[in-house]
């Protein structure tokens, strides 16, 4: 694992974080207590114990800090997101709507590696048709997605819409299988 800079915790101690109108001066015992706790590998590293946790940090972080701007100049590069981030902007498109539809819109089965349980119907859906479309355009991607988290997709539209997919016979074969997951996944019947 490459350290980019090493930082120590006089680095922090007097400084003051502001967010939401609540402003916290970090003093050296509340930064050592920090980072004596789980979140952090051990005290010679001080980098984050799992990488999920860095991952989600910065993203509600950079919510919080920045403006959707900064936040796309920093996620894509030439309209791709960069592969390093792609957790980091899977969580940040759990908090910010304009960031989803950016995924949505270039790479939307980078969504199946993020929360989908924290998405509300309106947003699985349009993950959900967006799947569909990606697939029917680039059928040979399909079988390099991840379909483990199908279930948590379940809307209340999701059998209108696989219905509508299987009936109409010029979406590719792979459109159709990935429905047929989908189903099976969220436990949908006939009758549904």
């Amino acid at each position: 694992r490459r350290v980019l800079f090493r930082s120590t915790v006089q680095d922090f101690v007097g400084s003051k974080e502001s967010l939401d109108g609540l402003e916290v001066y970090l003093y050296e015992d509340f930064v050592k207590e920090t980072l004596d706790t789980a979140l952090f590998s051990n005290p010679d590293d001080r980098g984050f114990a799992h990488k999920t946790y860095a991952d989600f940090l910065a993203a509600w972080y950079a919510s919080k800090k920045l403006s959707t701007k900064q936040i796309k100049d920093i996620l894509f590069l030439n309209e791709n997101l960069v592969p390093q981030l792609l957790q980091t902007s899977t969580w940040l498109a759990i908090f910010n709507e304009e960031i989803l539809n950016e995924i949505i819109a270039s790479n939307p089965k980078i969504m199946l590696q993020s929360e989908l349980e924290n998405f509300d119907p309106t947003q699985k859906e349009r993950i959900v048709k967006a799947l569909i479309f990606s697939i029917n355009k680039a059928p040979y991607d399909y079988f390099s997605l991840n379909l483990r988290s199908l279930s948590s997709l379940n809307i209340p539209s999701l059998a209108e819409i696989i219905t509508e997919v299987l009936g109409n016979q010029e979406n590719t074969y792979q459109a159709r299988d990935f429905c047929i997951e989908l189903a099976l996944q969220c436990n949908l019947s006939h009758s549904d």
